[in-house]
């Protein structure tokens, strides 16, 4: 159960109690009616930081908590109905719970209702239900379920391929802070897909990406200004990103960096330093490294 305590933990925000203080603020608060209160009280006891835990107790705040219109005291409680942790596991309480926080505009709640229909936990398998409470986590501002979202209308997961959804989902992730969903949003403009296609925005959402330390978003941002007759073609540029990426260990900018030395672009060719890229790349197992070493070095 060590998991349960760790997610509700992280989402109320709570740390272990150092002092009575807030055991005693939170008791006190709950008690007047105070709903955020239950829900840290709560918290406390199901983390430990009363000296022990007390998994029925931080139900009984939790419960509390959600009838007072907390939603991430619904959260929990659904949380522990479904996991069957300070109370009996019951999955219909859990889904109840769940969709009171979802209808706060609680994400969490949201996304645990489309687990639910996704697994078949406690419910009927439903994928397009799954995918509508996925839709409605990214609406209340979860940037990884809107990068999920767009990644299931890509690969078209019991739903079908719509580009035209998985667009803005990714954008939503980007513009939520998600660099994976900034590398797709480079990925659809470069490719047009979703959206018209434009080399200077798919730019924009790479640089993001790989200024945040994303790799996938500098790889990215190097194949866009490698792009023969692209609309931002600028070899040297490509030259300098594949080889940052290359000088950290990553496989793909070696390779890319050896293409471009075997092919002689943005530098005289030499298949020599291509084969010593290649090399490089794979020996950190990139398996384009090793094919391309095997053919031009025997």
């Amino acid at each position: 159960m060590r998991k349960i305590f760790i997610t509700i933990l992280l989402l109320t925000g709570m740390c272990t109690l150092a002092n009575a203080s807030p055991f005693k603020d939170a008791k006190k608060g709950c008690k007047s009616g105070d709903a955020a209160q239950c829900t840290a009280l709560g918290t406390l006891y199901i983390e430990g930081g009363v000296g022990k835990v007390h998994p029925g107790k931080a139900a009984k705040s939790f419960l509390k908590a959600c009838e007072l219109g907390d939603a991430g005291g619904c959260y929990n409680m659904g949380t522990l109905y479904r996991a069957g942790f300070g109370v009996s596991q019951d999955y219909d309480m859990a889904l109840q719970s769940y969709h009171k926080a979802c209808d706060n505009n609680y994400a969490n709640g949201c996304h645990d209702i489309a687990v639910m229909y996704g697994t078949g936990t406690g419910v009927v398998r439903d994928y397009e239900k799954s995918l509508s409470y996925f839709e409605k986590a990214c609406d209340a501002g979860s940037a990884k379920d809107c990068d999920d979202v767009g990644s299931a209308y890509m690969a078209g997961y019991n739903v079908g391929r719509n580009v035209s959804k998985a667009a803005p989902a990714f954008k939503k992730a980007c513009d939520g802070g998600l660099l994976s969903g900034c590398v797709h949003v480079g990925n659809m403009y470069s490719g047009g897909l979703g959206f018209r296609r434009d080399d200077r925005k798919a730019e924009q959402a790479y640089i993001k990406a790989c200024d945040g330390g994303n790799d996938d978003g500098c790889v990215g941002l190097g194949d866009v200004y490698a792009i023969d007759n692209g609309a931002i073609q600028d070899e040297a540029k490509a030259m300098e990103v594949f080889s940052k990426l290359c000088d950290k260990g990553n496989g793909d900018g070696c390779v890319k960096l050896g293409v471009m030395y075997e092919a002689g672009k943005g530098v005289r060719s030499d298949k020599d330093k291509a084969l010593q890229l290649y090399r490089k790349a794979c020996a950190a197992e990139n398996e384009y490294g090793c094919k391309y070493a095997s053919e031009i070095g025997g």
